[in-house]
């Protein structure tokens, strides 16, 4: 009768137990609800995101590769809305919801300052403003309360120096 070495029956073992986990390794795992309160999202060295919920916000970020906040989207107090910021954690783009709960969206310079917008007006046609000069447009583009386009352009000092409406 032969003798059982044990090195036979561990390597035996060993290739059963690996052959039941690589079977189970391929069935999809599915999961009705997840309940977290953050996800850190890392790549071999470095946080590069976040999904969480804090303070009543609830926010999706993801870092540049120089670790800081790039892209920032979610619900900050209470409003909706996604900011993106350049390699020097500048804000140059923005969307959102402006104070009367329509729809805005903002492009900025390197230096902060608003270059324009598009968003709704107060009467709830489009609006566009561009070429800012020290955070105040210099033009506009919207529409008044009868529907008839309006433009304006503005001096340096943020007075109309033009404008006109499609009004005949």
């Amino acid at each position: 009768m032969k003798k059982i070495d044990i090195k036979s029956v561990i390597i035996g073992v060993l290739g059963t137990a690996l052959i039941f986990v690589s079977m189970g390794a391929k069935q999809k795992q599915v999961f009705d609800d997840i309940y977290v309160n953050r996800i850190h999202i890392m790549d071999e060295n470095d946080e590069v995101g976040l999904i969480g919920a804090s303070g009543g916000s609830t926010v999706m970020m993801f870092n540049n590769n120089k670790g800081k906040q790039s892209v920032m989207m979610g619900i900050m107090n209470g409003v909706p809305g996604i900011i993106m910021k350049n390699s020097k954690d500048e804000v140059v783009n923005s969307i959102g919801v402006d104070k009367l709960g329509n729809g805005s969206m903002k492009v900025y310079t390197s230096k902060g300052i608003k270059a324009a917008q598009l968003g709704t007006s107060p009467y709830g046609g489009g609006f566009i403003a561009a070429g800012s000069h020290k955070n105040k447009e210099v033009s506009v583009l919207t529409a008044d309360e009868n529907g008839d386009g309006m433009i304006f352009l503005y001096d340096r000092f943020g007075k109309i120096g033009w404008g006109m409406t499609g009004k005949k």
